[in-house]
């Protein structure tokens, strides 16, 4: 009796803008022309990025663009 693992799943976790996580679709593009099962783990607003490639998105962090948008404190540290 063999117990056979699927090593063929890849899960990719990027949080960021959407400069920050593309490179990571173009990764999990070519992962998965390889035959990889990919999924990419990220902010909630990059879904249909994500999607728009092929690959799977799961919800994980939240939308970063608006929180530097809206967030006073991190207006003001992204602009030091």
């Amino acid at each position: 009796m063999s117990d056979s693992i699927d090593l063929r799943n890849i899960a990719i976790i990027a949080f960021g803008s959407r400069g920050d996580i593309q490179p990571y679709c173009a990764i999990g593009i070519e992962l998965q022309l390889a035959g990889y099962n990919v999924r990419v783990l990220t902010n909630e607003n990059h879904r249909s990025l994500v999607e728009s490639f092929g690959l799977t998105h799961v919800d994980t962090f939240f939308d970063a663009e608006t929180c530097l948008k809206t967030n006073q404190r991190m207006m003001k540290s992204m602009a030091s």
